[in-house]
């Protein structure tokens, strides 16, 4: 659902953005780490504040170091919550891999058919 502002609201939002925006993405990269593609730094902080837009009439009055602490708290809590998907993820992932080496060690599947199975749960996932 797009979401749309005008006015004094979106002036804000865009000040707001201009303001503390690399700020925040460059905070968000921090607490993604390294191995972490920018993109998701630049995902969680747009996300940050498209939910403050979704909810401007609530958290408007609000001074602009109150909406800075804001968007802090939204921007670490969605990190935290990348953060805990990526490591689930990863351990998944490893452990289904290494159940597939032990099967290609004891001859149960050939290389090929284990590299196929890992790639038909996982490789959609690989390319994100």
């Amino acid at each position: 659902m797009p979401v749309r502002m005008s006015g004094e609201g979106g002036e804000r939002i865009l000040l707001l953005w201009e303001r503390y925006g690399g700020a925040l993405f460059r905070y968000v990269r921090r607490m993604l780490g390294s191995g972490s593609p920018a993109m998701d730094a630049e995902d969680i902080v747009s996300e940050a504040f498209l939910r403050v837009m979704e909810r401007y009439e609530r958290y408007g009055e609000r001074t602009d170091e109150q909406m800075k602490a804001l968007l802090l708290r939204v921007c670490r809590n969605l990190s935290l919550d990348e953060r805990r998907r990526s490591a689930v993820w990863e351990r998944e992932s490893w452990l289904a891999l290494c159940g597939i080496v032990d099967r290609v060690w004891n001859g149960t599947v050939t290389p090929e058919e284990g590299a196929g199975e890992f790639l038909e749960k996982f490789g959609a996932r690989l390319y994100e």
